[in-house]
């Protein structure tokens, strides 16, 4: 899968517990982070929160013009979201947690395996290289008991 951070994908989604949707609209925040997909859960935002993160992530925005949204602007002069999107967690706390007005957390990680039938929404913006990053622990620092 080579979806970039800021691309809005759905897909089928099988896990193992067989509550809630099964349909997914997802913001792609790291294609493969730890093993897993990390993104933002579309469907859980309002149509307001939505247009302000497709409008961060616009491939074809004129970035030399301000753009309608003022709260658009202001994220883009404090921060690029574009490399601020390489670390997913880092990204969600700093830039998209705080402007949240939804009930609930809309930060969700899929396995790529139990993803079926991916269709790319939208594109991004994004350009470059995205890593996948490994455990900094070969084991578990806690056992359960």
């Amino acid at each position: 899968m080579s979806h970039v951070p800021g691309t809005i994908i759905r897909f089928t989604y099988v896990s193992e517990h067989s509550e809630g949707d099964r349909f997914k609209e997802v913001m792609v925040l790291h294609p493969l982070w730890m093993g897993k997909l990390h993104g933002l859960d579309m469907r859980r935002m309002t149509e307001a929160e939505r247009t302000v993160l497709e409008a961060i992530f616009d491939p074809d925005a004129d970035r030399s013009r301000p753009h309608r949204l003022p709260l658009v602007n202001d994220i883009l002069r404090r921060m690029d979201p574009l490399q601020e999107a390489k670390n997913p967690v880092t990204f969600y706390a700093r830039m998209v947690k705080p402007f949240l007005r939804t009930a609930g957390d809309v930060y969700r990680t899929y396995f790529p395996t139990r993803m079926l039938g991916v269709v790319t929404v939208k594109h991004s913006g994004m350009h470059g290289q995205i890593r996948d990053q490994k455990s900094l622990f070969k084991a578990p620092l806690f056992k359960k008991v």
